[in-house]
């Protein structure tokens, strides 16, 4: 992607195919679009920056701290706000 960079901590080979850790470094001009994932769960954990999610209708801005879990089958999007870069994990 060009307006973000993700590095792989854990990959589903290292936990059993449990889940995937990675951390995405983001752009203030990240933006990706509702979609959403059939099989499996996705956990966003923020450590720097702020990221507007949303979750079919609901709209959350995530600041430090905020970690935002979304069921499989659910439409979500996020995007930088506020024109800083922002870093969450990810977990799915």
């Amino acid at each position: 992607w060009q307006n973000d960079a993700i590095t792989i901590r854990l990959t589903g080979e290292q936990t059993q195919g449990l889940f995937t850790l990675t951390e995405d470094a983001m752009k203030p001009t990240f933006k990706l679009g509702l979609h959403l994932h059939r099989k499996h769960a996705e956990t966003f954990h923020i450590l720097e920056g702020e990221v507007e999610f949303r979750l079919g209708s609901q709209t959350i801005i995530a600041t430090p701290g905020t970690t935002i879990h979304v069921p499989p089958n659910t439409p979500h999007g996020a995007r930088v706000v506020n024109g800083r870069d922002a870093r969450m994990l990810m977990l799915y």
